[in-house]
């Protein structure tokens, strides 16, 4: 089994305390690609095979057009790898330190350039090794929670990343 199998089979098997876990979303990888995004968990609504295909998947993905990049062409991954609904301020934070060892494993595994990450929670200081550019941004799935059509809510959200520098060197 080669390493990033071995990632994703050891993040389905760890055990979750929470009973009402669903269970746990492994990464994506993208073994040779430079960038990464890091959500914080995973959506009650995922489809507990990668990260973000929950209802934010659209945005997400259209994200990536204006990036020019694609699923393919990119590393994603959440904090916390268990889909437990309603976790929030200090069991997020508890979580999150449950789960860094596995975090830092696929830093260590992709050695990013460049981290674009959804949450608060991202440990920044774990990037210094790698010398990546780091920029943190609001959720995908923020953009249901504004008012106005559907067009402006994502141009105004796509409109936060043109500062993003996804030259890898």
């Amino acid at each position: 089994m080669d390493e990033v199998e071995q990632l994703k089979e050891d993040i389905r098997q760890f055990q979750c305390q929470n009973t009402f876990c669903k269970g746990n979303v492994p990464g994506s990888y993208v073994v040779d690609s430079k960038m990464l995004f890091v959500g914080s968990q995973p959506s009650p609504l995922s489809d507990m095979q990668e990260p973000f295909t929950g209802k934010d998947k659209d945005i997400f993905d259209n994200l990536l057009t204006f990036l020019n990049l694609s699923r393919k062409t990119v590393n994603i991954t959440n904090i916390i790898k268990c889909c437990c609904p309603k976790l929030q301020g200090t069991a997020i934070e508890n979580y999150q330190r449950v789960w860094q060892p596995i975090l830092i494993r696929e830093l260590d595994m992709i050695q990013p350039k460049v981290v674009v990450s959804f949450t608060d929670y991202f440990p920044e200081a774990a990037l210094e090794k790698y010398g990546s550019k780091y920029y943190r941004r609001r959720h995908p799935a923020s953009l249901f929670y504004k008012y106005g059509s559907e067009e402006e809510k994502l141009d105004q959200y796509l409109n936060t990343f043109r500062d993003v520098d996804i030259e890898i060197e």
